[in-house]
């Protein structure tokens, strides 16, 4: 009886394969053929293993070519049931639009992958996650229209996974609290002027200001000074951290700033001053 063994050699941007019977007398009868890493290329080189009949396959790869790029995201639950699980209620809404026709769409799956990305002006790499969704465009109950989404994460939290990333950018509180100091801490979603540049560079101005709340955050030595800080509205920093009175000595060839009220944020500007004095920023 036949048995057939394929071969796979896992390249970065391709996969040689080459399928030959092992119980033949004399020379083998090698079949080779090369496939992409899509996985549309990696379902028709199944279809292609199924189809030849094969029986075992050996893989060889170097470095972790080996790996799949997109993984599936599974999303945990947002908290522990301590009692009796509830039954989920019927969508109303999305029979609703069925019956009415409108537009409707849909989630049909979520997968994620990672890469490491070093911008030009960096000196570091950084962690880049990126989240495809496919969605599907309903009408009545038929699809009308698909679409792909993407999403990218910049991160330099190396111990992470890319589950844990994906869902600390997407908490409901951070991501209530960004869009909420975005439109009323610094006006920068609203569009004062007619020109679609404009608009953007105001609102590209406008979270500036936000940035530096964000970016102090995170140049904190002490985790809870950083939580406080990013969970604090735009108008008590400014209150608090901003508008501190200071009078301006200049004695020789020396500044002297002193400061003229105390808060409990004091200490945390003296310590961000003397971090920043060592990180040696050009």
């Amino acid at each position: 009886m036949p048995y057939r063994i394929a071969g796979i050699d896992v390249h970065k941007r391709m996969l040689a394969v080459a399928i030959a019977d092992v119980e033949v007398v004399g020379e083998f009868a090698v079949e080779r053929r090369q496939f992409g890493r899509a996985p549309s290329q990696l379902r028709v080189l199944a279809e292609w293993l199924v189809e030849q009949q094969t029986e075992e396959g050996v893989m060889e790869s170097t470095a972790q070519y080996w790996k799949p790029v997109w993984a599936a995201l599974e999303r945990p639950a947002r908290y522990l049931v301590a009692t009796t699980p509830r039954q989920r209620p019927a969508n109303v809404k999305e029979a609703i639009v069925r019956r009415r026709g409108f537009r409707n769409v849909r989630l049909v799956s979520e997968t994620v992958a990672e890469f490491n990305y070093q911008p030009c002006a960096c000196g570091q790499e950084y962690l880049v996650v990126v989240v495809r969704k496919q969605l599907v465009w309903e009408r009545r109950g038929r699809v009308i229209d698909t679409e792909t989404r993407y999403l990218f994460y910049l991160t330099n939290q190396w111990t992470w996974s890319t589950a844990e990333v994906v869902f600390f950018a997407n908490d409901r509180c951070n991501q209530e609290n960004l869009v909420e100091q975005l439109k009323n801490g610094v006006p920068a979603l609203r569009a004062p002027v007619n020109t679609l540049e404009a608009n953007w560079a105001y609102m590209v101005i406008g979270a500036l200001a936000l940035s530096l709340k964000v970016w102090l955050a995170l140049l904190q030595p002490r985790l809870t000074y950083g939580q406080r800080l990013l969970a604090m509205e735009l108008r008590t920093f400014v209150q608090e951290v901003m508008l501190l009175p200071c009078q301006i000595v200049r004695t020789g060839r020396s500044l002297v700033y002193r400061l003229l009220q105390w808060n409990p944020w004091v200490n945390m500007l003296c310590g961000v001053r003397e971090h920043l004095g060592r990180l040696c920023l050009t």
